[in-house]
């Protein structure tokens, strides 16, 4: 499954950070592909939901409080 589309800005910021580190780049790439997962049921993607919190229609704030809770829902899947 391919979360993240080339050409994207999203790939282009991701490619920028590889340049200094491979290490942390992937780390980024996996924080985005969770990231992908969350906004997925919303029918948004990473570079979708930009332009939506530059314009302010989704609150940065409520966004990221809601994927925090996501992450925390997933932590114990990860481990079983």
């Amino acid at each position: 499954m391919q979360v993240i589309s080339r050409d994207s800005k999203v790939d282009t910021f991701l490619d920028s950070i590889q340049r200094n580190s491979s290490a942390t780049g992937r780390t980024y790439l996996n924080g985005i592909k969770h990231f992908a997962k969350f906004l997925k049921p919303r029918k948004q993607t990473p570079d979708s939901i930009i332009p939506l919190l530059q314009n302010h229609e989704i609150d940065v704030y409520t966004l990221l409080n809601e994927f925090v809770s996501y992450l925390v829902d997933l932590q114990p899947q990860m481990y079983n």
